[in-house]
């Protein structure tokens, strides 16, 4: 019963079972950049490839952000501590993504995500909440 399951939600819902790695998502954006000169932003933003990468980096912040909630909430040294107005530019967080080190490349993005974040925005070590 359960691989009837699983073959319905890979085929219909695949970014619950597969996570995508660093590279290729780095890659599939660099894709799709180029299209952004040459279209209307809201049609850009309404191709299925940019709104697949717009729902990727979308999990991975909601996972950081989580993470760092949780600590607060629980009054433990968040993961990182960004500032409130930090301002996210994704060929930052790119250009970030492509100078990991080649472990990091197969990790999934949100791991990734996590680790440029905590890299750019380190905590002071006595933080607390």
């Amino acid at each position: 019963m359960k691989r009837p399951a699983l073959f319905f939600l890979a085929i219909f819902y695949p970014t619950l079972c597969f996570a995508m790695p660093t590279s290729e998502f780095v890659s599939r954006w660099k894709a799709v950049i180029p299209n952004a000169q040459h279209l209307r932003p809201e049609e850009f933003a309404n191709q299925p490839e940019v709104k697949a990468l717009n729902a990727e980096f979308g999990k991975a912040f909601d996972q950081y952000k989580a993470a760092i909630l949780k600590a607060r909430a629980d009054n433990a040294v968040p993961r990182s501590c960004p500032p409130k107005d930090a301002n996210l530019q994704l060929n930052d967080i790119l250009a970030a993504a492509e100078k990991l080190p080649a472990d990091w490349q197969s990790r999934e993005f949100t791991d990734s995500f996590g680790k440029i974040m905590d890299d750019r925005y380190p905590c002071p070590k006595d933080a607390k909440s």
